[in-house]
């Protein structure tokens, strides 16, 4: 394998991680925000296969409820603020929230 092509390996895993770590320490929280929403909380699912990533939110219509797949949870996380910032988590009536 050519250095090059080291190197943009290594390139594209120091930004995944970067994202995973900014996801993980506060960007969630800032992109849903962004979005007009206060993060409550979220939960993860893992069938040992996939990961799925549940995010709950309050919004000034209400609780509102986004899900987010992946393969792991770090990459999901990294997804979900993404999604988040581009307004393009897809946000439905949290049916179980305490109004």
């Amino acid at each position: 394998m050519s250095r090059q092509l080291e190197q943009a390996l290594e390139e594209r895993a120091k930004k995944r991680r970067d994202s995973e770590y900014a996801a993980a320490h506060g960007g969630l929280v800032d992109a849903v925000s962004r979005a007009g929403g206060i993060l409550q909380g979220m939960s993860v699912r893992w069938d040992g296969v996939s990961v799925l990533l549940t995010l709950r939110a309050r919004f000034p219509a209400g609780g509102m409820v986004a899900f987010v797949g992946g393969e792991e949870l770090g990459p999901a996380l990294a997804k979900a603020m993404t999604e988040a910032r581009t307004d393009a988590l897809n946000w439905r009536v949290d049916k179980y929230a305490k109004n």
